[in-house]
């Protein structure tokens, strides 16, 4: 994780001098890919790198420079979803069957999830609406299913937790997914992926159906959140610490305590105490290309997993969005051959991190 950057003491320079160096900075930027700026608490960042086969091809990890401000993030497995602070969503990637056609009469949500070609989103008055594909059914909502609280979505099925602790689910059945254990009892969280069910009951048990994996890990204990990937799973004990059982069971060493987790293809991303993002993998090849976290990422707020991207919330007061390290490193050697700063941290070297120090000097961002 990259050090905030300081406030730093020194003359300001003219505005001339400043509209001169914005537009150059602008320029830089512009050239080398996608850039977002967000003020603090609300940018969306994502990310998919390019090297070898391009993960990033239905360009949902581009973020929209109109985004605007967002409380939370989402993915299906190509496309990505945003919810604002105005309770809208946004939603962009691949849109082959319509899963990137938010509704116009949607209203405002509080939740959100995406499967491989459909979406779900909880209203605020927790009414559930899909769109995409329904091959399966997996967008045909119950019409008993009631007011909701939460939702989840699979590869083709789709779960919702109902206000009064109950868990319904539909669409694809092949794996059991849909069908839930009798004995599940009232829930606080669920879960969807791949094949894959998860619930986290009341007293903070964990139930899993759907796709055969190994049973819960020994020592599980009672959970605070769960999540679900295409063949594993994830969860947050009540200490605070991630645990990750079925494809994929290896957790950092150094990861500590996280308040968040997501799970994509074969991967997990962790949201730790101090804000900091942390994504691992299995070693496959496409889910490995992921876990390079951006150098220029801070404290973070959301995290989100799509089959081939990560998604956040990065609270900094700036942010700069390039869709792969290559397009980082691009964007560095731009400013600098255009911009004289000089070394501002004393890092020994002229790049982003001594331009971002000297907009936060004229107190062009914070």
């Amino acid at each position: 994780m990259k050090t905030p950057f300081h406030r730093i003491t020194s003359v300001a320079p003219s505005h001339s001098m400043r509209s001169n160096w914005m537009i150059a900075f602008l320029a830089a930027v512009g050239a080398v890919g996608a850039a977002h700026t967000a003020s603090a608490g609300g940018g969306v960042r994502a990310w998919s790198s390019s090297t070898g086969t391009n993960w990033n091809k239905y360009s949902q990890s581009n973020v929209a420079a109109d985004l605007g401000e967002c409380t939370a993030v989402g993915a299906g497995q190509w496309h990505t979803l945003a919810l604002r602070t105005d309770g809208t969503m946004r939603a962009w990637g691949w849109n082959n069957d319509g899963q990137c056609n938010v509704p116009s009469d949607l209203g405002v949500c509080i939740g959100f999830d995406g499967g491989d070609y459909h979406t779900v989103a909880l209203r605020q008055d927790g009414v559930v609406r899909t769109w995409g594909r329904n091959d399966f059914g997996q967008c045909s909502v119950p019409t008993d299913l009631g007011t909701c609280i939460a939702v989840a979505a699979g590869q083709n099925h789709t779960l919702a937790l109902r206000q009064d602790g109950v868990v319904r689910a539909w669409g694809d059945n092949t794996a059991l997914e849909c069908t839930v254990p009798s004995t599940l009892g009232t829930c606080k969280a669920i879960g969807a992926g791949g094949e894959l069910s998860i619930a986290l009951r009341q007293d903070g048990v964990v139930r899993q159906w759907g796709y055969t994996l190994t049973g819960l890990p020994a020592n599980l204990g009672t959970c605070t959140a769960v999540a679900a990937g295409q063949n594993h799973l994830v969860a947050i004990n009540q200490t605070g610490y991630v645990r990750v059982w079925g494809g994929q069971s290896d957790v950092p060493s150094d990861l500590g305590k996280c308040t968040a987790i997501a799970a994509g293809y074969a991967f997990t991303v962790a949201l730790q105490t101090d804000g900091g993002v942390r994504v691992w993998s299995d070693g496959v090849s496409q889910a490995a290309q992921t876990t390079q976290v951006p150098a220029s990422l801070m404290t973070c707020t959301a995290v989100a997993a799509g089959s081939y991207n990560v998604i956040v919330v990065a609270a900094d007061g700036y942010s700069l969005l390039p869709t792969s390290n290559a397009a980082l490193t691009a964007a560095n050697a731009a400013l600098t051959a255009q911009l004289n700063c000089g070394d501002l941290n004393g890092d020994g070297e002229v790049n982003g991190a001594d331009l971002g120090k000297m907009l936060i000097s004229w107190g062009l961002c914070q």
